[in-house]
């Protein structure tokens, strides 16, 4: 909450004084926004080829805080709509901090997959990933798939597949660009 404000002064102190605008969210709370429902839905069907799994679980970083984490749900609910009623759908995160506190969070994905793997030794599983950029947990070498790969190891009957990330289609620019349109018809 005080990251930006401090670059701004450091901006202001090197380059003058400025007027900034902010654009609204990616997923703004309360309306939400589809279309991120719709992407997540289009990486899947790339991923499944026609060969739809029993269940997507859609995992993003996690957030200690309650307004970040209700964004993922209502992208679940979104996603819901668009997903045959023969696929359950569930949520998992990256990271999360101890205590009862922060159950709203949710559960992490390892954790979770392994519960699965336990009760359900032949399921297939899809993972959407609620992520605009690779980095240490999405993406090439990161921790997601090093986690399906040491299910796929430790339960060799789960058949696990990775979507592409929702920052890698090209409907997100177009989300972005309406923000920024947006913003700059209406600066406040």
């Amino acid at each position: 909450t005080s990251f930006i404000p401090r670059q701004l002064e450091k901006l202001r102190a090197e380059y003058g004084p400025f007027r900034l605008t902010l654009a609204e969210e990616l997923y703004p709370l309360p309306q939400g926004e589809p279309r991120v429902a719709t992407i997540l839905h289009r990486q899947l069907q790339i991923t499944d080829q026609g060969r739809p799994p029993q269940l997507v679980i859609l995992v993003d970083h996690g957030s200690p805080l309650p307004q970040v984490s209700e964004v993922r749900k209502r992208v679940c609910e979104d996603l819901r709509q668009q997903l045959s009623p023969r696929i359950e759908l569930q949520q998992a995160v990256m990271e999360r901090r101890q205590g009862n506190e922060y159950d709203f969070n949710g559960q992490l994905l390892s954790e979770q997959l392994e519960k699965i793997a336990r009760s359900r030794p032949n399921i297939s599983i899809d993972l959407a990933l609620l992520f605009l950029s690779p980095g240490r947990h999405a993406g090439a070498g990161g921790d997601i798939e090093s986690i399906c790969q040491q299910l796929r190891e430790s339960h060799p009957g789960v058949q696990i597949r990775i979507a592409p990330l929702v920052g890698q289609h090209p409907g997100i620019a177009d989300i972005l660009l309406d923000r920024l349109d947006s913003a700059l018809d209406n600066p406040v």
